[in-house]
């Protein structure tokens, strides 16, 4: 037999054309797979085609061939390699580009298609970020609180929650975020995306003082938060240990001066309203108050009430809870108004003392990354609005002598930036920097 010549088929092997000329006594002898050439010198290529096939287009061997064990007989590729897959002469699939009609290999864009795909992915990229707002919000919404939980804060906050979750279908949870004076979980919605997901409840003063304590804040609250709405205003009730012999701010100032930092008046952390409020009444008035500071509300009445410290500013739901007690002793309230809860306590106004930032309730109020698409602001202010307004959250800050509120991003925004300039003065004098 010759080499690279068929032998007879198997066995129920089907017979072909090739086979049938050859034992049958055709003259023609099956076509042969070419020869290698030695390459030419300075050829690059390792094998060149011989002149002339060995084959004609009729000679269609390459079919019939597969159904041997023995490899077909078929013209070689490109790349020198012997084809399985076409008839002789052809272009095979495996080595060549596809046919147009064969949808089994993957296509190459063609220039056309690929000027479109981009042309489509420019203006997906520059679809504006409220074109997308139908969805929100498209998952649970965090709301942060800078301070433990227990407190005033984290209570409203959880109140507040429930509502704007029924009304927007989405879980509002609340994330305790306490330390460094609020400014913990303050830069980290400023830092968030702006996209409406991640939120902040905090005092709103705590943002100018902020600004103007910390020189190495790494957040501008002016610039990098947005109000949405304030949900309150708050009127800080001035209170003492009942065992500390004093009924009003006037006698406070009198009897620290007499006892030189051993009254001690609590806050929740440097920089925060309580603590700029000592630092008033030592340096304009004189006073000789001891600094005390809490990471929370809820630690920090504790102690007062046990007699750990002496002093300090709460919410007046603070000081009705604990009025049978006897423990504690309303001796003035900061505001315009005197509180419905303490209507017999002066307000600090009253009692000659006039700083601006005193004569005013302080606002709890919702703030957002800056940046929100209208869309999305709108909705939050007017879910926020509504929350204010539900029995449960009015029954609550009344029952605590706090204001509800309730407004819009346009009227919060305007009111934060006033009250902004308002206390960023008020801590400035105190000249305190605490890094």
């Amino acid at each position: 037999m010759r080499l690279g010549v068929p032998g007879p088929p198997r066995q129920g092997t089907p017979v072909s054309a090739a086979h049938t000329n050859r034992y049958m006594g055709a003259s023609r002898p099956i076509a042969m797979a070419p020869k290698r050439q030695p390459a030419r010198e300075g050829a690059g290529a390792a094998w060149v085609p011989p002149p002339a096939p060995l084959c004609s287009p009729g000679d269609n061997f390459g079919p019939q061939l597969r159904a041997y064990p023995m490899r077909p007989i078929a013209p070689p590729c490109a790349n020198g390699r012997l084809c399985a897959e076409a008839p002789p002469r052809m272009a095979c699939r495996s080595h060549h580009p596809r046919r147009r009609n064969d949808m089994s290999q993957p296509s190459t864009p063609t220039r056309r298609q690929f000027c479109q795909l981009g042309a489509l992915g420019l203006a997906a990229s520059c679809t504006p970020a409220w074109a997308n707002t139908d969805a929100f919000p498209s998952k649970p919404i965090k709301l942060i609180v800078p301070f433990p939980p227990g407190g005033l804060t984290d209570a409203l906050a959880r109140n507040l929650g429930a509502s704007v979750s029924t009304q927007l279908g989405q879980p509002v949870i609340v994330d305790n975020r306490p330390g460094v004076g609020g400014t913990i979980g303050a830069e980290l919605v400023a830092k968030s995306p702006a996209d409406g997901h991640t939120l902040l409840l905090t005092l709103s003063s705590l943002l100018p003082s902020a600004s103007v304590l910390y020189t190495k804040l790494r957040f501008n609250p002016e610039k990098d938060l947005i109000c949405v709405s304030e949900s309150a205003m708050l009127g800080g009730a001035w209170v003492v240990n009942s065992s500390l012999p004093v009924n009003n701010v006037r006698e406070l100032v009198e009897y620290s001066k007499a006892n030189p930092d051993k009254v001690s008046m609590a806050s929740l952390g440097a920089g925060t309203p309580n603590h700029v409020s000592l630092t008033l009444l030592n340096n304009e008035y004189g006073a000789k108050l001891l600094h005390v500071p809490y990471k929370g509300e809820g630690p920090m009445v504790q102690d007062l009430l046990g007699g750990q410290i002496n002093a300090s500013i709460v919410a007046g739901i603070h000081v009705q809870a604990h009025k049978a007690s006897g423990k504690l002793r309303c001796i003035g309230v900061q505001g315009s108004r005197r509180s419905p809860m303490l209507p017999d306590v002066p307000l600090l106004s009253e009692q000659g003392f006039k700083q601006e930032s005193w004569s005013r309730e302080g606002p709890m109020a919702i703030f957002a990354p800056k940046g929100l698409p209208p869309a999305v602001l709108s909705r939050l202010g007017e879910a926020f609005k509504v929350a204010a307004a539900t029995p449960k959250v009015v029954q609550y800050l009344q029952e605590g002598g706090i204001y509800p509120h309730g407004n819009l991003p346009a009227e919060a925004q305007a009111n934060f930036e006033r009250y902004y300039a308002i206390v960023k003065r008020s801590t400035a004098a105190t000249g305190v920097v605490l890094d």
